[in-house]
Formats: structure tokens, C-alpha cells, sequence
């Protein structure tokens, strides 16, 4: 019975990470307040996940340098996504669109099968086997958080300048 449940589980955790993975290359309507919401839920759960490296194995010093590294890189990586997105303004609306291409969706799956491993050795607590790897895990926890705030800021960023640069235009 508990085989059945965790295949049926698995199954269900699979749909949903391919419909997400579809799901990002097709063209959306930018809203802007999903673009502050995804960077809140990725910091609280960041959180959550520092409370779980703050172990005695690695100094508070060395897993807030860890952390900060990873968010660097990641705001990097978030950066680059940002830019390289789509974006398309329909002249007779003012809407904006935006469609991540394939360099995005890859982009998109690696940091994604980055913040899956890291989950995965938080929850069998490998952050308490080494030094080494509690860094590793609070640098891919730092790099998840600086490549989604950065990514949503960087499209914030876009799509204010392509609506003040409409408004600009509508009005003369």
C-alpha cells in the first residue's frame, strides 16, 4: 500500500514539475506583483533553510559567507535570465508580455534541480556530515535566493522602463 502511495505521489510531484517546465515557454502577461511575490516566498523559505544549516558542524561567519557567495552567483545567473527574456508590448492595450526562451527554461531547470538536491540533503541532514558540504548546501540555498530576486527584479526593471517608455509615447 505505501509503495502505491509514494509511486502515486511521485507521479503526481513529476505532472506537476512538467507542467511548470511547459509551462515556462509560454508567452504570460507581466504582473508586476508576482514578480514581488516569488522573491518573498524564495526568502522565506531560504529562512526556513538557514534555521536547518545553523548546525555546530560550520561557523555562523563561514554560512553567512557561504549564503552570500551563492547570492552573488545567483544574482549573476538571475541577471543574465532577465535579460535575455522576451518581451513583447501590444501596442493597442499597453499590456506587456513576456516569453522566457530556451536558454531561460535550461536556466530554470538546472537552479531548480540545484534547490531539489540542496532540499534533499537538508532533509537527510547531510549539512551535519561535513564542513564542506554544510557549504556547499548554503551556497545552493544562496544561490536559489540571489537567481529568483534577481530574475523578478531584472523583469520589474524591463517591464517599468517599457511601460513608462508607452506612457511616454501615448501621451504626445
Amino acid at each position: 500500500m505505501s509503495t502505491t502511495l509514494n509511486l502515486g505521489t511521485l507521479a503526481l510531484i513529476a505532472a506537476g514539475v512538467i507542467f511548470v517546465i511547459v509551462r515556462q515557454f509560454r508567452e504570460k502577461q507581466a504582473k508586476p506583483l508576482m514578480l514581488a511575490i516569488v522573491p518573498l516566498l524564495v526568502a522565506y523559505h531560504t529562512y526556513l533553510s538557514i534555521q536547518e544549516l545553523a548546525s555546530p558542524i560550520i561557523s555562523p561567519s563561514l554560512m553567512v559567507s557561504s549564503l552570500v557567495t551563492g547570492a552573488l552567483l545567483g544574482a549573476l545567473l538571475g541577471f543574465f535570465r532577465g535579460n535575455v527574456t522576451r518581451m513583447r508590448l501590444d501596442n493597442e492595450t499597453g499590456t506587456i508580455y513576456y516569453c522566457p526562451g530556451v536558454a531561460n527554461g535550461l536556466f530554470w531547470f538546472g537552479m531548480l534541480v540545484i534547490k531539489v538536491l540542496a532540499g534533499v540533503g537538508l532533509y537527510l541532514r547531510l549539512d551535519r556530515a561535513s564542513t564542506s558540504t554544510a557549504v556547499l548546501l548554503a551556497i545552493a540555498t544562496g544561490l536559489f535566493l540571489g537567481y529568483v530576486c534577481m530574475t523578478c527584479a531584472t523583469l520589474y526593471w524591463r517591464i517599468s522602463n517599457i511601460s513608462s517608455h508607452y506612457k511616454s509615447l501615448a501621451s504626445k
